[in-house]
């Protein structure tokens, strides 16, 4: 290997990072403007409660349920 063929593998590796970083620079800007669009998609549909999130209590079938005090003397 010569000189002129370690200039060409340097700059051919050179070329590859610099491209690499920028290509992922973009794809992340692409990526952020398809996000944020989403995001207001979803949020004037209001697929969520703005609350929070509903909470749901699963009891087993094992376990009684509590008896119930409305009706107690």
């Amino acid at each position: 290997m010569n000189f002129q063929d370690k200039g060409i593998m340097i700059a051919v590796i050179v070329i590859v990072l610099v491209g690499g970083a920028a290509f992922t620079l973009w794809w992340w800007k692409l990526a952020d403007r398809w996000a944020d669009s989403e995001h207001r998609r979803f949020k004037k549909s209001g697929l969520r409660d703005q609350a929070g999130p509903r909470k749901v209590v699963m009891t087993g079938f094992d376990n009684k349920p509590p008896a119930d005090r409305t009706n107690a003397n």
